[in-house]
């Protein structure tokens, strides 16, 4: 990622003589990422044997818009995983501040499943739910 300049959205990848070998475009990097942070997720939701990978998206209409991580606007039982905003993945960390669009990959408890819904925008939400028995094909 360090190799790609800001303006520019793709690289070309050479082999050690120079040939062309392929091209990786930025978004290849974040889906890339975006699997493996949720493989990791759903390991993390064998270790809490009830909790879900949850993908919810912000609503125009959520509490949560421009609110940090870090401002503790989630109840317990939920954990940010990552924010996807456009091309970019951002980690679950405290100085993310949330946006109308974000799609957010929440660990959530099954009881704090609807209060999930209702957070990010209730009838806006787009939502997939894997639990830890699922193998999570989307």
């Amino acid at each position: 990622m360090d190799a790609l300049p800001a303006t520019v959205h793709w690289l070309t990848v050479l082999d050690d003589e120079r040939r062309v070998q392929g091209i990786l475009a930025f978004s290849d990097i974040v889906r890339a990422y975006h699997r493996a942070l949720r493989a990791d997720a759903r390991r993390m939701s064998r270790v809490a044997s009830s909790a879900g990978i949850q993908d919810v998206v912000v609503g125009p209409g959520s509490p949560l818009i421009g609110r940090r991580l870090d401002e503790q606007v989630l109840p317990d039982g939920v954990i940010v995983v990552a924010v996807r905003r456009g091309d970019a993945m951002l980690l679950g960390l405290g100085a993310v501040q949330l946006a109308a669009g974000d799609q957010v990959t929440v660990l959530v408890r099954p009881d704090r499943l609807d209060g999930i819904h209702t957070l990010f925008d209730g009838d806006a939400v787009t939502s997939h739910r894997t639990t830890a028995g699922d193998p999570g094909n989307r």
